[in-house]
């Protein structure tokens, strides 16, 4: 939650704390908010740690390719790699630019 939080510190601080982002997804409070480019970004943050934590470098990038196939989200026991990716799977499967921006974020902070 903290590096999270960071990132947010991190955006505000380079727009003079002044705040004109808009999300990509206009359908209610909750779509707009997630779909908001400095939200991608921070999630996509916490989505990268996540992955690694659980699967490593070579494993997260992985699974960046077979995102689409669910099964690919999930640990041998069964249990979610990252809550936060599947979350925004689910939410904006109707809207690949939501999904296009976050995993482009994730790779870059995978790649970092």
């Amino acid at each position: 939650m903290m590096k999270h939080e960071m990132i947010h510190q991190k955006q505000a601080r380079a727009r003079d704390f002044e705040d004109h982002t808009q999300g990509k997804d206009n359908r209610n409070m909750n779509y707009e908010y997630m779909s908001r480019p400095d939200e991608i970004e921070a999630y996509a943050m916490n989505i990268a740690d996540e992955l690694k934590r659980k699967q490593g470098s070579k494993g997260a990038m992985q699974i960046l390719r077979t995102v689409t196939k669910s099964s690919q989200l999930k640990d041998k026991l069964g249990y979610l790699l990252s809550p936060d990716l599947k979350g925004y799977i689910d939410e904006f499967d109707d809207n690949p630019r939501v999904v296009k921006a976050l995993l482009k974020k994730i790779y870059q902070f995978l790649t970092k």
